[in-house]
């Protein structure tokens, strides 16, 4: 059974992996590419690292970023992460996380750094040029708060794998989608979303990752969207299973 996974190539292998083990066929649909920034405009603009109080990571590339940028002085802070993957990439590089929100969601963790008591405080947060606002607007409330943008994402140039997702979906091969962003879904929808394919994709299982896609669906007319508890591929992948395997 053919599932789509609408996550950029460079971090889709473990998706795929994971998708093989569960008995499905993977398609990879990138909806973004990444673009980093420039390390000396970023170096630049932090200055010195070791006077914040927090470092904040949006995302796994963001960690990814930020330990080629400084490497094991990320060791001597206190690092908060929106969510699993991005915990276990700096992990990963031996970097302890001190906070992941129990929900992986930015209103979440800001509530989880405010009750950590941050009045005050030095707080840099790293992320995604279109990340949502919410983070920084209520810790900038309580704390000092630097924003930094480590890397653009932006309109995929090759095209090729969401004609190929069309086809499929087309062709009754799809049965299930797996939305990893808003924008994301955004994009593949306003590339290749027509009334046909909406209605067509009315027809699988389509699993959004967070609340925000969840809408975002909603919004170009896709109903009956799923939605994992835990906002993540895998929890997307469990829900899935049941509802192509169990019935």
């Amino acid at each position: 059974m053919l599932v789509a996974v609408t996550r950029p190539k460079e971090r889709a292998e473990e998706t795929k992996a994971l998708l093989i083990t569960k008995g499905f066929d993977p398609l990879i649909v990138p909806g973004v590419e990444l673009v980093r920034g420039d390390e000396s405009e970023v170096k630049s603009e932090v200055g010195d690292i070791g006077s914040y109080d927090w470092l904040v990571v949006t995302s796994a590339f963001g960690a990814e970023l930020m330990f080629d940028y400084y490497g094991d002085i990320l060791k001597k802070l206190k690092i908060a992460v929106v969510g699993k993957k991005t915990r276990e990439t700096f992990e990963k590089f031996g970097i302890n996380i001190n906070l992941v929100p129990e929900k992986f969601r930015a209103e979440n963790l800001a509530e989880a750094l405010i009750n950590r008591g941050i009045d005050g405080k030095k707080i840099l947060v790293a992320r995604a040029s279109n990340a949502r606002q919410v983070l920084i607007r209520r810790l900038s409330r309580k704390a000092e708060v630097k924003d930094i943008v480590l890397y653009h994402s932006r309109q995929p140039l090759d095209i090729e794998p969401m004609n190929r997702l069309k086809n499929e979906l087309f062709g009754g091969n799809l049965k299930a989608i797996i939305f990893t962003s808003s924008e994301t879904a955004k994009n593949i929808l306003d590339t290749v979303g027509d009334k046909k394919f909406i209605e067509a994709l009315n027809n699988v299982v389509n699993v959004a990752i967070a609340p925000a896609t969840k809408r975002t669906l909603e919004e170009k007319g896709i109903i009956n969207v799923f939605m994992p508890e835990v906002y993540s591929v895998e929890a997307a992948i469990e829900i899935i299973h049941r509802r192509l395997r169990d019935g």
